[in-house]
């Protein structure tokens, strides 16, 4: 039982860590002592005393009985598949040495997703790993109409907002400014047999085995994402249901 599939990252901007007061310095070691504690705490009562956390705080008075702590309620399911988000080549090497499925950014063109595979894949043999992944996650924008120009027509002032944010953010400094190059290799975006076509080039590209597909773009009326979500159900997913 249960369907839970739980992706971790690091995090990369320096105003997310100020708000919390947190220094970006360190975080790879917070990051792999926080997983450490979180499948603590799934497995049942649990202590940890680490680097940078202390369960229950050092200091405490607290009898023997008491001194483990329980997280209520436990997983429904015996082991939750965990996935590791990384952008740079430092979180792609991570993901590997960790034994973690990789899941790249949606916004990286296919060649930029082929040189993190690449690295990631890599550090995997690097590590020891003698089998492939079995698990390769990919993130991408999806959105389908009843024609192709009609979906570009629709998507592109939400995409352009919403990329145009990245790029202030030091990001995308390999696409070009023009809407046609930033969802070129970039987006599924099309109508039903275009957006089959293209999730199927990234199947025989990187041997995808999960899409996770981004339907809500700002700014796009929610009539027009529905009607997207339904081809997509309707017209799109059963080609893969059936292919397996």
């Amino acid at each position: 039982g249960g369907r839970l599939i739980l992706c971790f990252g690091t995090g990369y901007r320096p105003e997310e860590f100020a708000a919390f007061g947190v220094a970006m310095d360190g975080k790879g070691a917070r990051f792999r002592e926080c997983l450490a504690v979180i499948q603590k705490a799934w497995a049942g009562p649990f202590t940890h005393h680490g680097r940078h956390f202390h369960i229950p705080l050092s200091g405490e008075q607290l009898s023997a009985a008491a001194s483990a702590v329980s997280v209520l309620p436990r997983p429904l399911q015996a082991s939750i598949p965990l996935w590791m988000a990384a952008f740079g080549p430092v979180g792609v090497k991570r993901a590997a040495r960790l034994g973690y499925p990789l899941l790249p950014a949606a916004l990286e063109s296919i060649p930029e997703l082929q040189a993190k595979y690449r690295l990631y894949h890599d550090t995997w043999r690097e590590a020891g790993s003698a089998e492939a992944p079995a698990t390769i996650p990919l993130m991408r924008v999806v959105y389908v109409a009843p024609q192709a120009h009609t979906a570009h027509q629709e998507a592109e002032a939400g995409l352009m907002q919403t990329y145009g944010r990245y790029r202030r953010w030091g990001l995308l400094t390999n696409a070009g400014p023009e809407y046609a190059a930033l969802a070129k290799d970039r987006f599924i975006i099309g109508d039903p047999a275009q957006v089959i076509d293209e999730i199927q080039r990234y199947r025989e590209l990187f041997g995808i085995t999960y899409l996770i597909c981004r339907m809500a773009i700002p700014a796009v009326p929610h009539d027009q994402i529905t009607r997207s979500m339904r081809l997509f159900c309707d017209r799109v997913a059963p080609r893969f249901s059936a292919a397996g």
